[in-house]
C-alpha cells in the first residue's frame, strides 16, 4: 500500500519511460547476385540496396522510386538491372538501370497494380512482367512499348522464366503453371499440377540442359516442388516439402535445386531423385530469397532484413 501511495502521489524514486523499439527493418523481397559476383543487390519497402561480398554490408542505394520492390534481375550480358514493383492496387512499376554505373535508364508504370516478376527475354531486347490480377506481357526493351499481352492466368501472376527457345513459362496463384511458345500464339498450354498457389519457377543454365529435353522447376503454396518438361506438358516428379517454399533457384549442380522456405531454412533437393538432399537453417522468419554466387555459395534473405551466406555442404571454410 506504501509503495502503491508513493507512485500515485509523486513520492518515492521516480520512474523512467522505457526506451522506445526501433521498428524492425522490412523484409527482403528480391536478390540478385551482381555479375562477376563483386556485390549482392537486394530490395524492400525500403528500396534497394548493393551489398559488398562477402561481407554482405551496404555500399550504397539505387535511386527506385517503387514504393514496393519485388523482384530484380541482372539482364544476362551483366550490363542492365530490371526491378519490378509498384504499389498494390495503383501501380506496377518497371525500372531499368545501367550496371555498375546504377544510372537510371527507364522507368515505366505499366499496370494498374503491383508487379511481382519481370525476366530478360535471352535476345536482351524484350522483357516479360508479370503482376497482379493476371497481367502477363512482353515489353521491347528499347521503347517499352507492348509487344505481346498474354491472357489467361485468372489470378496474380508470381513469377516468370524464359526457355531457350524463346518460350515464356509463368507460374500463378491460379495454381497452374503455363507456357507460352510461340511469340504470336494467343493461347497457352496449361500445367495444372499444382494444388494451390504456384510461387516461383528456375530453370537450368542452358549450358545444364540436355539436349532436347528442357526443364523447369516450380515451387507452390501446395508444399511441392515440381519438375517439369514443359514443351511436353509432363510433370517429371515433385518432391513434397515439410513447409511451405517461397523461392527457388537451380544451383551449379545439374540435378539440384535450392528453395527458401517459410521456416527460415533453404532446403536443397535432388531432382532426379526426388528427394531433401540438405536441409540448412539460414534466418529467423521467412526467407523470401535465394540464389547461388559464382564461389557456389547460397545467399538467402527474408524477415527483418536479413541476408546470410551459407557455404554448399560439404565445402572447404
Amino acid at each position: 500500500m506504501l509503495l502503491w501511495s508513493a507512485i500515485l502521489f509523486g513520492h518515492g524514486p521516480a520512474l523512467r519511460p522505457l526506451p522506445a523499439k526501433e521498428p524492425p527493418a522490412p523484409p527482403i523481397t528480391a536478390l540478385a547476385i551482381a555479375p562477376h559476383g563483386t556485390s549482392v543487390v537486394v530490395g524492400s519497402n525500403a528500396g534497394v540496396q548493393v551489398l559488398a561480398w562477402p561481407e554482405l554490408e551496404s555500399v550504397g542505394n539505387l535511386p527506385s522510386h517503387a514504393p514496393h520492390v519485388h523482384h530484380v534481375e541482372f539482364s544476362p550480358d551483366g550490363t542492365r538491372l530490371a526491378i519490378a514493383g509498384g504499389m498494390p492496387a495503383q501501380q506496377g512499376m518497371l525500372e531499368l538501370f545501367s550496371w555498375p554505373a546504377r544510372e537510371c535508364l527507364a522507368r515505366l508504370v505499366c499496370h494498374d497494380d503491383v508487379l511481382y516478376a519481370v525476366a530478360w527475354h535471352p535476345s536482351l531486347d524484350q522483357l516479360a512482367i508479370a503482376g497482379a490480377t493476371g497481367r502477363l506481357a512482353v515489353l521491347d526493351v528499347t521503347s517499352g512499348a507492348v509487344v505481346r499481352e498474354c491472357q489467361g492466368h485468372v489470378r496474380d501472376v508470381l513469377a516468370a522464366c524464359w526457355l531457350p527457345d524463346g518460350s515464356l513459362v509463368s507460374a500463378s496463384a491460379d495454381a497452374s503453371v503455363r507456357v507460352w511458345k510461340e511469340a504470336k500464339e494467343a493461347s497457352a498450354m496449361s500445367l495444372t499440377n499444382h494444388t494451390a498457389a504456384a510461387v516461383g519457377l528456375a530453370r537450368p543454365s542452358d549450358g545444364q540442359q540436355e539436349r532436347g529435353r528442357l526443364e523447369v522447376g516450380s515451387i507452390g503454396r501446395d508444399r511441392t516442388v515440381r519438375l517439369w518438361q514443359p514443351l511436353r506438358r509432363r510433370l517429371v516428379r515433385f518432391v513434397r516439402l515439410p513447409v511451405e517454399p517461397l523461392a527457388v533457384c537451380w544451383t551449379h549442380v545439374p540435378t539440384v535445386v535450392a528453395v527458401a522456405c517459410v521456416d527460415g531454412h533453404v532446403r536443397l533437393i535432388h531432382t532426379q531423385l526426388a528427394r531433401v538432399e540438405a536441409d540448412l537453417p539460414a534466418i529467423k522468419g521467412w526467407a523470401y530469397c535465394v540464389a547461388q554466387h559464382q564461389d557456389r555459395s547460397l545467399v538467402a534473405a527474408g524477415e527483418g532484413g536479413q541476408v546470410v551466406r551459407l557455404a554448399w555442404p560439404g565445402s572447404r571454410p
